[in-house]
């Protein structure tokens, strides 16, 4: 009896053993297969909050170059500097049709500061007197990436600049397709485009009503905003918390700002492959 008995415990230990042996075959062979998938995963980051900005689906850089005026009689000068962007993208199209439209921004403003500082030069408004007494000005017009994912490449620009004892500062925001390069209008995103721009409008118009003694709106348009306030008139795009409206300097008021609805006020009204 104790014979059979040891025999019963030796069997059960090699079982035992079998078993682990087993075990420690297949779970090696699972992890492999997990990390396998995770690695030939080809989908882009989402990176309008942080990332690997080389899994960008579209990625933009920026270089600086300048213009600077001199004047006899006067070591002071007028710097006029842009940001010219660079786009990278896995679809050449895509690379092709925001660079051209991106440069042609860049391009068009930077003529447009240079020309305004010649013709001020020209006309004697700017000559070594003004600019001693002014000291060194400069004119910038730079670009920051804001949203970019797999649906949506959104930049925005900013000018700022002092010339002829002015100061200002302005700012526009563009949005893109990341799948076809084309700018994004009101029609591409919404479900129902004339639901959505009556929506926006009757927001921006609200905001105004609000907030008009602290957005310095101009008196005389107060009763007049409706007729003011036309989204397909005015510069927007999706940035990383909703639908941004830029506002210009004297087009409500003396002042530029922006306001966003944010992307959870608009569900049902954008498609949801645009909201974040």
């Amino acid at each position: 009896m104790k014979q059979k008995t040891k025999i019963i415990i030796f069997v059960c230990i090699i079982l035992i053993l079998i078993g682990l042996i087993i075990l420690s075959g297949i779970i090696p062979k699972k992890n492999k297969n997990t990390n396998s998938v995770a690695n030939t995963s080809s989908s882009p980051i989402n990176n309008s909050s942080g990332g690997n900005e080389n899994n960008l689906f579209v990625k933009i850089t920026y270089n600086s170059t300048s213009e600077v005026y001199s004047f006899e009689g006067t070591d002071k000068t007028i710097t006029v500097y842009q940001d010219f962007p660079t786009v990278d993208a896995d679809d050449e199209t895509v690379k092709n049709k925001i660079q051209t439209e991106l440069g042609k921004i860049a391009n068009d403003e930077f003529e447009a500061y240079k020309n305004e500082v010649q013709k001020r030069i020209d006309n004697k408004a700017i000559d070594a007197v003004y600019m001693d007494y002014m000291g060194n000005l400069t004119l910038k017009w730079t670009f920051s990436n804001d949203r970019n994912d797999t649906k949506v490449v959104s930049v925005v620009n900013e000018s700022t600049g002092g010339l002829g004892g002015v100061s200002w500062f302005a700012k526009k925001g563009y949005s893109f397709s990341s799948e076809t390069g084309d700018r994004l209008t009101i029609k591409d995103i919404a479900i129902n485009e004339e639901a959505l721009k009556k929506y926006i409008n009757e927001e921006i118009v609200k905001y105004l009503r609000k907030n008009y003694q602290s957005l310095g709106i101009y008196p005389d348009l107060i009763d007049k905003l409706n007729e003011k306030v036309d989204i397909d008139n005015m510069n927007w795009y999706l940035s990383g918390n909703g639908i941004t409206v830029c506002f210009e300097s004297d087009s409500v008021s003396p002042d530029t700002f922006d306001y966003t609805i944010k992307y959870d006020e608009l569900d049902g009204l954008v498609k949801s492959e645009y909201l974040k």
